[in-house]
């Protein structure tokens, strides 16, 4: 069993699903997504502060952290939408039968 996981995973490297390009062109989708909404969010907390430098600090905090949150799901769906083939997907489609035909579910009651 093990061995044909591993052939599997040779074969998927041969035919180059596995070189990690996504990988990459989704980290810098979502470096750009995390600049951009981080401006945006200075932006805004500057304009908090002027009233309230209490508050601009928590906005700036809870932007900050949402952003990451928004930024990642934002890049997700731009990698999956413009840059991700039919083929490609069908090979997840593919290999994700696959790995559930190794790990049934268990049955219900």
């Amino acid at each position: 069993m093990r061995a044909a996981i591993i052939l599997r995973a040779r074969r998927l490297l041969i035919q180059g699903r596995l070189a990690g390009e996504e990988t990459m062109q989704i980290i810098g989708i979502f470096v750009a997504c995390v600049f951009l909404l981080n401006t945006g969010g200075v932006l805004i907390c500057s304009i908090i502060e002027r009233y309230s430098s209490f508050a601009g600090l928590i906005a700036f905090l809870g932007f900050f952290v949402v952003n990451f949150i928004i930024a990642w799901k934002l890049a997700l769906w731009i990698t999956e939408k413009y840059l991700v083939s039919d083929a490609q997907k069908q090979a997840n489609n593919d290999h994700i039968k696959w790995v559930d035909s190794l790990f049934p579910a268990p049955a219900r009651r």
